[in-house]
């Protein structure tokens, strides 16, 4: 599956900096069941300054979380952590906890407590201020799925910019996400090599342009060492696959590390864009009205 990928990429890299695919309309089922009691599944979610509506928000999400019965969401932009918290004391079986990443958000995780150990918590890159490669410092967690462990990295990078990395100019949002890509892959060789990543989060750019203009060319560079899961979604160019529907682009990620490469490489390994709005009566304008602009991003992986 690796392989495969990596080929249909360096194809793609014929294409121009920072365009998007014309996206196709492709059936979808209407049910959005993600998780399984034998796979660990990740998500990640921005859930755009949640919540939107503090009771209407969390009375629509509660319903959506519990059908989609996933291990470990990642959640970014949190604008009320009180409301987050109370949003998962109403999900059975579930947990929560967050961490302030900047002077106006906050990142959180939601956890099945019953397949999902957390041992530590902590922020890393703190001493990057707001003009900085991390204007909100990446959330790791510590964990296990059934006692098997895993770090994950939840992430909300630089947003905006042009589609060109200005390489003189350090306030270039694109030059910031490289910066930032520089800086996890160095912390994840430094500390995590020969263990269990996934880097996951609101990346703000996408992962199929060529060298000069991709952000994160020190993870595609090294394919050895890191694979963005979500690749497959980007390659097929449709609009049920689009992370950011309201221009059709793929700028959310999971990104895993050589350790596991064997497990993803299964078949029975899911990617997928959970495409949560087919169960709401209004469709993606209802969604996007009370709970976010981004879709969730899944994976779902045997990791026994």
């Amino acid at each position: 599956m690796k392989n495969i990928i990596l080929l249909s990429f360096l194809l793609l890299v014929l294409a121009a900096c920072g365009t998007n695919q014309n996206l196709t309309n492709t059936p979808t089922s209407q049910s959005n069941v993600f998780g399984a009691d034998s796979t660990f599944e990740v998500v990640t979610w921005n859930l755009k300054t949640f919540p939107v509506d503090t009771q209407k928000t969390v009375d629509m999400l509660v319903p959506l979380i519990q059908e989609m019965n996933v291990d470990l969401i990642a959640v970014q932009e949190i604008s009320d952590v009180a409301a987050f918290n109370q949003m998962a004391a109403r999900l059975p079986g579930y947990a929560c906890i967050s961490m302030v990443t900047s002077n106006y958000e906050s990142s959180g995780y939601l956890f099945k407590t019953n397949s999902i150990s957390i041992e530590n918590q902590y922020l890393i890159y703190t001493d990057h201020n707001y003009s900085g490669p991390f204007p909100r410092s990446p959330y790791v967690i510590e964990c296990t799925w059934k006692g098997h462990p895993l770090i994950v990295v939840n992430n909300h990078l630089k947003a905006y910019g042009d589609n060109v990395i200005d390489y003189t100019d350090t306030n270039d949002e694109e030059m910031r996400r490289l910066e930032s890509s520089e800086l996890l892959d160095t912390y994840i060789q430094a500390n995590w090599a020969n263990q269990s990543v996934i880097v996951v989060g609101d990346m703000n750019d996408t992962i199929e342009d060529p060298e000069s203009c991709n952000v994160f060319w020190p993870f595609i560079s090294q394919p050895n060492k890191y694979c963005f899961a979500d690749m497959p979604l980007v390659l097929a160019h449709c609009y049920q696959n689009s992370s950011y529907p309201s221009s059709s682009s793929n700028i959310d990620h999971i990104l895993i590390n050589n350790p596991l490469f064997t497990k993803y490489e299964q078949p029975s390994t899911v990617v997928k864009a959970i495409n949560i709005e087919n169960s709401l009566g209004g469709g993606f304008s209802q969604y996007s009205l009370y709970i976010s602009d981004h879709r969730p991003i899944g994976l779902k992986m045997d990791l026994r």
